[in-house]
């Protein structure tokens, strides 16, 4: 009986690259991402036994200003990846700064995209992109941040950023024309950030997104061709979205998902037992932002998170998860008030739910009906 046959390659233009995400290693200077490079991008390719591994690199402000206009040293940098046996495919241009800082907490999400830096940065990443990709590379794709952080912002800060990301993207469809292959930037929805769910994404595109291409005078086509999604598993995951649900919204909308990052959250079924409370506790450390969820069967239904200090971070959310049924509270305060509660930018329908704000902005504590869980993501 002979074997069965095996499928022919995919061809370049519709090929899916799987890569290793470099941001979980400093690379803030150009010597750090040659490290990150020959060392770490090296060794997981040897550990995979794979002839070549695609890299999504992360190429923070400092270094892009760095190789824009240093030719050699673009030139030196595609050389070491192709000692090492990997390639670029993807940018995570969601991190400007330093994000490996000893705090970055919400620092990752400035500048936001009302800020013109946040686009410069992400116009000049992706000149390198194009340069450093190799050929069967037929879309080069960077993620980053879904506008900005949600706290504080309105309709007048979507208009501008809607503006600047409009801007931005007449400006890949020309590096595209240019270099003749694809370039689409990837909005990544997050907890917490302006744009945190499916439907929110959804309505972004066709709203505001799509206005602020009419008033520059483009077409839908424009947006189509160089904007997209980056669907993170990990954060919706924490907004109790189904992946399943969530990629067939997005299809039917017509939003084409460019990128998508497979990490992972916890779940915890009951935040009152004290052995789960004890395992959490080993995640409590003070650099990154930690997003936390509770919901149920009608999808989340309550929001928290942990910030910047004099936050005692992420061991808040688990040391003070009392009481029966599950309490919580994410950092401290003063005085109280009552009042209802009702879920922020989401279209769920939901249960109400007692709560009480504490005065300096900084605590909410919540008491979830039985069955509910709680959910908690990190990153970006």
């Amino acid at each position: 009986m002979s074997p069965p046959s095996q499928p022919p390659p995919l061809a370049p233009p519709s090929r899916l690259h799987l890569g290793y995400c470099t941001n979980v290693h400093p690379g803030g200077d150009l010597a750090a991402l040659h490290r990150v490079v020959e060392v770490h991008g090296a060794a997981v390719r040897r550990r995979l036994g794979v002839e070549r591994l695609g890299l999504g690199l992360w190429l923070g402000q400092a270094v892009v200003a760095a190789l824009a206009g240093d030719r050699s040293g673009v030139a030196r940098l595609g050389d070491a990846m192709a000692a090492a046996g990997v390639y670029p495919f993807t940018l995570n241009c969601f991190p400007y700064g330093n994000f490996q800082a000893g705090a970055v907490k919400r620092a990752v999400y400035t500048p936001d995209w009302t800020s013109p830096a946040r686009a410069d940065y992400t116009v000049a990443a992706a000149r390198l992109l194009v340069e450093l990709a190799p050929p069967e590379v037929a879309t080069a794709t960077l993620s980053t941040l879904p506008l900005g952080w949600g706290d504080g912002w309105d309709g007048a800060h979507t208009e501008v950023a809607c503006a600047r990301l409009v801007a931005t993207a007449v400006a890949l469809r020309r590096l595209a024309d240019e270099n003749g292959r694809g370039v689409r930037l990837c909005i990544e929805p997050e907890p917490g950030c302006v744009v945190e769910t499916t439907a929110q994404a959804i309505d972004l595109f066709h709203g505001p997104l799509a206005a602020a291409a009419r008033a520059a005078g483009e077409g839908r086509s424009l947006i189509d061709e160089t904007l997209g999604l980056c669907f993170d598993c990990c954060h919706q995951a924490v907004a109790f979205e189904s992946p399943e649900a969530s990629l067939d919204a997005l299809a039917a909308a017509g939003l084409v998902v460019g990128k998508a990052q497979l990490s992972c959250g916890l779940e915890v079924a009951d935040p009152s037992a004290a052995a789960t409370r004890a395992a959490l506790v080993a995640f409590d450390e003070p650099r990154f932002l930690h997003q936390v969820r509770a919901g149920g069967p009608m999808g989340w239904w309550w929001r928290r998170t942990t910030s910047a200090p004099p936050s005692p971070g992420p061991r808040a959310v688990v040391s003070r998860w009392t009481g029966r049924g599950g309490s919580t509270s994410t950092r401290r305060s003063t005085a109280r008030w009552w009042g209802r509660w009702r879920p922020p930018r989401q279209s769920w329908p939901a249960p109400s739910a007692t709560w009480w704000r504490r005065a300096s902005a900084t605590t909410w504590r919540w008491r979830p009906t039985p069955g509910r869980s709680s959910r908690m993501g990190s990153d970006p």
